[in-house]
């Protein structure tokens, strides 16, 4: 448990070490990236933001808008901790010239380090657990901090998509609006989905964290499971994909977009 634990924390203070390194801008083989520098915020400290614009962007039409967190992890492998990143401007780019998701921006957002996983857990599920389990998650994983879920969200929903809706132009409603994460990341898209479904019309959440695997437990994705019985958005009107390595669960979409 003790390796499995300084893993989760290299991890996290690696990304956060390596992305205050960063001051130029992650190459990427079509459209471009724009970086908010900084960004500030009265909810969260604040953190750099990275908008991909697909090739051939132009202020005279509108664009979905696809909101990812982990920012530094998106497009560019020699700039991240592990040498590995999402491919946003390859996957995106090919899946737009192919005709399969409508033309988008892209909105990444840098984590902070050693504040990932507070940001990332979901404030109202965290509130649920059991207050001896709640307090061994926040010494162990949030640097003594509680869930900031909330206040992250809050940051994203009335703070930055603001930002970026009035910089760029956009598809600014709900149906042209989505978010993406993997890991905690899921996690907190699964959450904000939920909490903002007037904002988000549909959410991908890659392999989302129980942590099931650092603290094997029932009562952390149980919890989580009566959260999302009760909070998930209609699937007449939102899309949802979800996928671990080995399942593949809730709605299926073809695409986000």
């Amino acid at each position: 448990m003790k390796s499995k634990f300084s893993i989760l924390m290299a991890f996290c203070i690696s990304i956060g070490s390596l992305a205050q390194q960063q001051s130029s801008l992650p190459t990427v083989s079509s459209g471009k990236i724009e970086r908010i520098d900084k960004f500030e915020s009265n909810y969260v400290p604040s953190r750099n933001v990275d908008v991909w614009l697909p090739g051939g962007y132009s202020p005279a039409k509108k664009y979905n808008v696809v909101y990812m967190h982990d920012g530094q992890m998106l497009f560019d492998s020699t700039r991240t901790w592990n040498k590995k990143a999402w491919k946003v401007a390859d996957v995106f780019s090919q899946l737009m010239k192919e005709n399969k998701i409508e033309e988008c921006i892209v909105v990444g957002i840098w984590n902070n380090g050693v504040e990932r996983i507070p940001e990332y857990f979901p404030t109202r599920i965290f509130n649920q657990l059991e207050e001896g389990t709640r307090n061994k998650l926040s010494e162990k994983y949030c640097n003594g901090k509680l869930a900031n879920g909330d206040n992250y969200l809050r940051f994203v929903v009335t703070e930055l998509k603001p930002y970026i809706d009035k910089h760029y132009t956009t598809k600014s409603d709900k149906d042209h609006t989505f978010m993406v994460g993997s890991s905690m990341g899921g996690l907190i898209t699964l959450y904000a989905i939920s909490e903002y479904p007037d904002i988000f019309g549909g959410a991908a959440c890659m392999s989302s964290s129980t942590f099931s695997f650092f603290e094997p437990n029932y009562e952390i994705p149980s919890v989580i499971f009566d959260y999302l019985k009760r909070s998930l958005p209609s699937p007449l009107d939102h899309k949802l994909y979800s996928v671990s390595k080995k399942t593949h669960c809730f709605s299926k979409c073809n695409s986000i977009c």
